[in-house]
Parts: C-alpha cells; structure tokens; sequence
C-alpha cells in the first residue's frame, strides 16, 4: 500500500537541479528530461503535428530561463556522435529556436526507418521556425 505520488512541477524541477544536482551524468540527464517533458506537457493541445500553430498563449514557444538553461545543459550531457539521440539532440534544438540545426540534423535522421515520418515532420516544423510541442497523434 505504496501512497499515492504525484509528478513534481516544473519549477520543482527545477529547483532540485539547481540545489541537489546529482553527480551521476545519467542521472542528470534523466532529471533534465523529465524536466522538459514536465515543460512539455504545458504546450500539448488537441492539435495535431500535421496541423502546426503557434501557441495561442505564448505566440511562439521559445525557452527562456530555467527551461532555456536545462534544454542547454542536457544537450551538454549528450554524446554528439550517438546516433540514437540524434533524434532527441535535433528536438531539442527546435525547442530552442535553433531552427537550422533542428532542421539539418531532422533531416539526418529520416534515414532511420522508424523515425522517418516523425523526423519529416518535424523538420517542417524547424522550417516553418515553430518550436511549439503538439500532441503527436
């Protein structure tokens, strides 16, 4: 009878990072991720990828502050020659603003059977510069 635990907040997040940051890379690097997908969540909307809009609320989507800072700090903790983040590295850099790296590096990865529709897509997205995240569906 393990009580009921709910998924810290982004600025909880966030907080932790900064005051507790754990030695351990992986570690790290799944803090960061939760993070942004926490980050993440504040963006999803019935809209579908094929179907891009600027946020209603924000206009554009760029991060800025502790999301800015995490997004850096986890493309830092990954392997630039690992060719199984290279999917996440060019999300990120969409996430960013970093349209052209986003794009180059979507582009990069439709050579990978599974990830070919989903990279395409979001390269339009890198080229239309929305870095919004909508529900994939």
């Amino acid at each position: 009878m393990a009580p009921v635990v709910a998924e810290p907040e982004e600025a909880q997040y966030y907080a932790f990072l900064s005051a507790d940051l754990p030695d351990d890379r992986d570690q790290q690097f799944h803090l960061r991720m939760l993070a942004f997908q926490r980050r993440n969540d504040s963006f999803r909307s019935d809209l579908t990828i094929d179907d891009p809009k600027p946020d209603p609320v924000t206009g554009e989507a760029i991060l800025s502050g502790d999301a800015h800072a995490n997004v850096s700090s986890l493309l830092g903790l990954m392997d630039p020659n690992d060719s199984q983040l290279l999917f996440l590295s060019a999300e990120l850099h969409r996430a960013l603003g970093e349209f052209d790296i986003a794009r180059d590096l979507f582009q990069r990865t439709t050579a990978l059977p599974d990830l070919k529709v989903w990279a395409s897509k979001l390269a339009t997205l890198s080229e239309k510069q929305i870095a919004t995240v909508r529900k994939l569906t």
